[in-house]
């Protein structure tokens, strides 16, 4: 018995949106296992500038508008976004820019009101704010990004978002 293999169409040069998204979800799936070995002093996670440019490149491409951060990140991220908005001025990328509780405090004492935890809290929204205006010189903490910050974002700031997420330990209620 005699087989016939068809031969395939040869590959298109436009890809549907559904296709880039999933080649752009590949590809950082890939980014993510290649630089899980790339470790920082402190033995985190460093994310490149280089990476930073192509995943926000890839997130425009993809129509994204809006870019969600959890806590201050490595000055490269801030530098990355403000290239990128700078050429791209008629469809930038906003930024929610998170600051998290100090967690340790909060769940020794269980207290969100306790003076270690607001205290913290205050200092990391300070950094934040001079974070974004391009007007930080953080130490490198254990947990923490550091480093020089230069580059002002402030323009493309959509929002705040205070606290962390996932806690559960018991909120007290303010006394007095």
């Amino acid at each position: 018995m005699q087989r016939y293999f068809w031969k395939s169409a040869p590959p298109r040069q436009v890809r549907s949106p559904r296709k880039e998204k999933r080649r752009v979800v590949a590809e950082h799936a890939q980014t993510r296992v290649a630089f899980q070995a790339e470790k920082s002093a402190w033995g985190e996670l460093a994310v490149s500038r280089a990476v930073y440019d192509r995943w926000l490149a890839d997130m425009g491409r993809l129509g994204i508008r809006v870019i969600r951060v959890y806590t201050i990140l490595r000055p490269g991220f801030y530098d990355a976004l403000a290239s990128y908005n700078g050429r791209h001025p008629d469809a930038p990328l906003l930024l929610i820019q998170g600051v998290w509780i100090p967690e340790q405090q909060f769940v020794a004492s269980g207290n969100a009101y306790a003076p270690a935890v607001t205290n913290g809290f205050r200092s990391e929204i300070r950094d934040a704010v001079a974070v974004v205006h391009g007007n930080a010189n953080l130490p490198l903490r254990h947990g923490h990004a550091g480093g020089r910050y230069r580059s002002n974002v402030s323009r493309w700031l959509l929002a705040g978002r205070l606290g962390s997420s996932g806690t559960s330990s018991p909120l007290r209620p303010p006394t007095g």
